[in-house]
């Protein structure tokens, strides 16, 4: 097996010293790739923030780099040689959490990106990405960073205590929390599904739509609360966003927000997977996720995915998490807070949820809107996302032309803010300019808008017109569109390409009429 190394010194020196103005103790970075692969990772975006090279061509000289050398940082692709590295990104974080791993990823493996990140890996390059991109992702890597607990040069790797939580601060465009505007991350744990992008929970929140506006005057209120939260929401709406937001503005902000994937929870495995009980066999490194969500937040990902057999431990279990801590009489050790995108009462009545188990976190209720009745949040989100990835990516784009922007308008959105974020990004990715324009969008949002603005002539093609004022005409004909799309509002302006906001003034101002009339 050979392992390559750059910048090293002759064989005698235990510790490579590193070239390009490298001191001693400088952090290590593997970089890892085939010799096809070896464009990725140039060597510039590493020497000039002072990092000292390791490469691998393979991954068993990855491997075998970790084991002996400890780097701080890593650079991954996905597959190496035709073979996932899922398990080693997986592997590597369980036995030294501190490590910070960036995983590479081509378009079509989107899947495998969320699953390393899910894992713990603290971000994904999509291919492909230029040097500016590279170097402003080893920059935010860097301040991850710290050495493992009690490594040693050339010690092999073993299990070490959990990272500490890193802050992560707030967009500007989200109002801050009162007090230290700070939100934490917890440890990887072993279901943790660990969102690192931090301007995703951000852009979700931002815009001050009635139906937005209508949710952050009650998080204000929820915040302040111990109470248990029950959030439904459409998937891609942004409920763990908004959970992260109530955390965030609560008095556990300095503690952790601990995010669990409900369909992960198994009958044979729950009780150690939250309480870590002696004589179990658990996962090399991990902690009990109520031992880390200790005096902050447990965040319960689609509660109505647990399997029927989890459910009844699963109550049991929250009445640990309800107990009162000891030290604060008035408080309880941990806040829960669940979400869904199903019915809880479906759910309830054909049997899949348990009564108790509902009952007893649905305390204090919030809905995130669809993105499609949040009027023109669909620009500002839009927006924050495109001077993100510009900035992030080393394009120049400023903003949308006015033809894309009623693109983005009428769609209907079903899966919600997560696809905009997806589509923006899709642009950003594919496309370089001042402006983005509608023909950079995909197809498949101009094909919606065409639906809808053929089903508004539809509409309004059964409206009379003869004999009649222009103001009678245009009541009956958003009164028909308003029909057609199942009474909603938002998708009926869409069709017409006016704001809902209008349609909700002018149909208040016809209520007025027909009553000085009546």
């Amino acid at each position: 097996m050979k392992v390559m190394q750059l910048n090293s010194e002759p064989s005698h020196s235990p510790e490579p010293a590193p070239r390009g103005g490298g001191v001693d103790g400088a952090i290590k970075v593997l970089a890892v790739g085939t010799r096809e692969q070896a464009w990725l990772f140039p060597d510039d975006p590493f020497l000039n923030h002072g990092l000292r090279i390791l490469r691998a061509a393979s991954l068993e000289d990855a491997r075998a780099i970790f084991d002996t050398q400890l780097p701080q940082l890593a650079f991954l692709p996905l597959r190496l040689d035709g073979a996932s590295t899922l398990a080693d990104v997986k592997d590597w974080l369980t036995r030294v959490p501190e490590t910070t791993i960036v995983v590479v990823a081509n378009n079509d493996e989107i899947n495998d990106a969320a699953e390393a990140m899910r894992n713990g890996a603290f971000d994904c390059l999509f291919t492909p990405f230029s040097r500016v991109r590279l170097s402003k992702t080893v920059e935010s890597a860097l301040r991850q960073c710290r050495p493992p607990a009690g490594a040693r040069s050339g010690s092999v790797a073993v299990a070490s205590p959990p990272k500490a939580p890193t802050p992560a601060t707030l967009s500007a465009t989200v109002a801050p929390p009162p007090g230290p505007s700070t939100m934490t991350e917890p440890p990887v744990a072993p279901l943790g599904v660990v969102s690192r992008d931090t301007d995703m929970d951000a852009i979700c929140l931002i815009g001050g739509s009635p139906s937005m506006s209508a949710v952050l005057d009650k998080v204000e209120a929820v915040a302040r609360s111990d109470a248990t939260v029950f959030i439904q929401g459409e998937h891609g709406a942004g409920k763990e966003a908004l959970a992260r937001d109530i955390h965030a503005r609560s008095a556990r902000r300095q503690a952790s927000f601990v995010p669990v994937d409900c369909a992960a929870l198994r009958t044979e495995t729950i009780e150690r997977d939250l309480l870590g009980l002696a004589g179990q066999p658990g996962t090399p490194g991990a902690e009990p996720l109520l031992h880390l969500a200790r005096d902050g937040t447990l965040y319960l990902d689609e509660i109505c995915n647990l399997s029927p057999p989890v459910q009844a431990q699963f109550l049991r279990v929250l009445q640990r998490c309800a107990a009162s801590d000891p030290g604060q009489p008035h408080r309880t050790a941990i806040r829960v807070i669940c979400s869904t995108a199903r019915d809880p009462f479906v759910e309830m009545e054909e049997g899949r949820l348990r009564v108790d188990l509902f009952y007893r976190l649905h305390v204090a209720t919030l809905t995130m809107p669809p993105l499609r009745t949040r009027d023109r949040d669909v620009l500002e989100i839009a927006q924050a996302r495109l001077k993100h990835l510009s900035a992030r990516e080393g394009r120049g784009f400023a903003g949308f032309s006015p033809e894309a922007q009623g693109i983005l308008l009428r769609h209907k959105w079903p899966g919600n803010v997560r696809q905009l974020l997806n589509v923006i990004w899709n642009v950003v990715l594919n496309h370089d300019a001042a402006t983005v324009e509608a023909h950079m969008l995909p197809e498949e949002l101009s094909a919606d808008t065409r639906g809808f603005a053929d089903q508004a002539g539809q509409a309004g093609s059964h409206v009379p017109i003869h004999g009649r004022t222009l103001a009678e005409i245009e009541r009956d004909v958003i009164e028909a569109v308003i029909h057609t799309h199942g009474g909603s509002i938002p998708r009926a302006a869409r069709a017409l390409d006016v704001s809902p906001s209008t349609i909700y003034r002018k149909r208040e101002a016809w209520l007025r009429e027909d009553r000085d009339k009546g």
